[in-house]
Formats: C-alpha cells, structure tokens, sequence
C-alpha cells in the first residue's frame, strides 16, 4: 500500500512585480513532506523574492501561497542577522517554543554569580521541569551543536561577529528551531569547507522538507532530490540530482529549439 505524501506547500497562480520590471506570472507549485528541492534560475530572476513569499516575508500581486498549518517554517537570509543587536543567545533561541524557553532561562540563572531565595526557586522548578521532559538530553544537544559551530560565547554581541559567524549562528538558531520546512538563500555563503561539509550531511540526515537557493553545484548534488528552475518568468520541475536537471535542461530546451523552427516554417508557409 502507498501512502500519500503530505502536502507542506501549495503556490496558487502568484505573480510579482519590481516596479515595471515583470518577475513571473501565474507561477504553481508546490511541496510534498520530505522533499528536498533546489530552486535555480539567473540573477535577479525572483528566487529570493519566492524564497521570502513561502517564509511569509513577502506577498504576491496576486495568487495565493498557502502553508501547511501543522508544519514549522524557518529561513535562514542570505545575510542573516545583519544590523541586528543583541546576544548571540537570543538569535538562536529566539524561535518560541517551550524547550527554547527553558533552555534560555536555565542559562540564564546558571550564568549569574549570586542567586536570591527567587532564583533558587525558579532554578528548582526548571530542573523538575527539564526532568519530566526529558531537555536534560535537549540541552547536550545543544551544546553539542555550539561546539560542532564552533559558537563559543553565548553572550557576545551579534554586532561584533563577522559574516561567516553571522551565518553559523543562523544555522545554530535553524536547526534548533526544528522545522517541518527550511528555507535556504545561500546557505554556504561565508562558510569554510569544513561547516559545509557539516550542513550537507546535517540536511541530507534530517527528515525535513527543504526549498534552497544556491549556486554551489555540489551541494545542490549532495542534498536535492529534485530541481525547481525559474526561466524567463515560467517554473520547470525536475526529479533527481543536479546532473539529471543539466540533462533534462537540455533536452528541454532543444525540443524546445526543434518547436520553434517548426513555427517559424509553418508562418513562413503560410505567408507565402
């Protein structure tokens, strides 16, 4: 018996303009659970703008994107965290579930010198909590995880980091927040071989549904299993890996080639 794939994502007839400049029209689309899609196309051909649509950051002109209501959503910006202030612990945590909670107001008391009758209170409570719920392994996970991100201070300020630490702090915050969806624009921008050989096998062992913007073949080769490709306003699907969608390109495009010249000797014989 096949199970049915569950639908994270349905895009419904969007289009979107820049000012006169035309991005797409009437583009449709969408995710199954579990699919990991690349999106391609040229510079400046909407990707992001798509990318923001499906996070909620943007709208469309007209049409609908419509998530899951079950599902989490997280995206992680070109240039995440950028101009924001704060300590590095709040841009990880600052996705609002329970365990996030927890975990930021354990840190918080075990970081202070002195602890008022209040503090050792609450220090109780959350150690009986943190119990029942099992965050004790949550939180060696998340230690684990500032260690493999190489995040040693959970108290610096987001504004003296550099933009390699800037995004491996957003992708501290990403797999924290635990998401039904990830959305990714450029996810190995700023990053050294060693983190990226990380997140490819962090991503291609997740049981998560992925939409990505990249232009790093290899890692598109490594974690996708299929290809949205954004071309002069249309969406083309392709299953596989990245060699496939180069295969299917070009058989597109030369069937494609092959129907234009037939249209152009059929006008050519009826003018005549």
């Amino acid at each position: 018996m096949h199970l049915r794939a569950v639908n994270v994502l349905s895009v419904a007839s969007i289009s979107k303009s820049l000012g006169e400049r035309v991005l797409f029209q009437n583009l449709s689309f969408g995710l199954d659970q579990g699919q990991k899609l690349g999106l391609l196309g040229r510079n400046g051909c909407g990707k992001t703008t798509l990318l923001r649509m499906v996070a909620g950051m943007d709208s469309p002109d007209q049409g609908e994107v419509r998530l899951n209501k079950q599902i989490r959503v997280a995206y992680l910006e070109q240039d995440p965290l950028l101009g924001l202030q704060g300590a590095v612990m709040d841009a990880i945590l600052h996705y609002d579930r329970p365990q996030s909670r927890w975990l930021r107001e354990y840190y918080d008391l075990t970081d202070r010198e002195h602890l008022s009758d209040e503090d050792v209170e609450r220090m109780n409570r959350l150690h009986q909590v943190m119990e029942e719920q099992g965050l004790w392994e949550y939180q060696r996970e998340f230690n684990r995880l500032l260690g493999e991100l190489e995040i040693p201070d959970l108290k610096q300020d987001l504004t003296t980091l550099s933009g390699g630490q800037r995004k491996r702090v957003a992708l501290a915050a990403l797999m924290v927040a635990d998401a039904d969806l990830i959305l990714l624009d450029e996810p190995t921008n700023h990053l050294d071989l060693h983190t990226i050989e990380w997140l490819e096998n962090r991503l291609k062992n997740q049981k998560t549904t992925l939409l990505l913007v990249t232009h790093d073949r290899y890692f598109l080769e490594s974690v996708c299993n299929g290809m949205y490709e954004l071309e002069q306003g249309k969406l083309y699907y392709h299953q596989g890996n990245y060699a496939s969608f180069l295969e299917n390109k070009e058989t597109r495009e030369q069937i494609e080639t092959a129907d234009a010249h037939k249209a152009k000797a059929w006008l050519r014989k009826e003018l005549e």
